[in-house]
């Protein structure tokens, strides 16, 4: 990985002793899984740093009231169109539960680095969801299939956030854009 995605790495991760993994296992784990999963490590790099900051422990979900009562982590709400964007950090032990918790009450939950969606893991896999290797692989796998469905970038980078539905816009594929050239070409915006 080239420095500069070190930096990057180093800057955005908040409190290495927080959440248990320093900025070099990070970059490592991106870069091993793009090897695995021949893709572009500066991609996973990108979509790492848009999803989730490069935190491992973190939970986000939509909710349709900003009132949500969780102890055992930290929380902020933010607009999301009529709903809100709950997200919740902290330590693992705490999260697993609060996981296990949003999945029963009926909640769509993203977890860890990359933001893997509950639709896409089993209840079983809640533990290693915050592994970070474990996450990165399934979030590869994700970006994988969208690949073999689609041959167009755009429509791929779409897919990773959105899935298979019909893409009316592609603002995702738009932010992704943007970090990418800022992160590697050198692009000023």
């Amino acid at each position: 990985m080239n420095k500069m995605t070190l930096i990057g790495i180093a800057v955005l991760v908040i409190s290495n002793s927080l959440f248990g993994y320093t900025q070099e296992e990070i970059a490592s784990a991106l870069k091993r899984q793009a090897q695995n999963a021949n893709i572009d490590e500066k991609i996973l790099y990108t979509i790492a740093k848009i999803e989730s900051g490069f935190r491992p422990h973190i939970i986000s979900f939509v909710s349709d009231t900003k009132e949500i009562k969780v102890g055992g982590a930290n929380m902020s709400v933010s607009p999301y169109g009529e709903k809100w964007i709950i997200v919740l950090n902290g330590k693992m032990q705490n999260l697993i539960k609060i996981a296990k918790m949003l999945i029963k009450d009926g909640f769509l939950i993203d977890v860890g680095i990359m933001q893997i969606n509950s639709q896409n893991f089993k209840a079983d896999e809640i533990e290693k969801m915050f592994e970070l290797d474990y996450n990165i692989e399934k979030a590869a796998s994700i970006l994988k299939l969208c690949e073999n469905k689609y041959d167009n970038t755009n429509y791929i980078i779409e897919c990773y956030n959105k899935g298979y539905r019909k893409k009316a816009t592609f603002d995702y594929f738009n932010r992704f854009k943007r970090s990418f050239l800022k992160d590697f070409a050198g692009v000023r915006l």
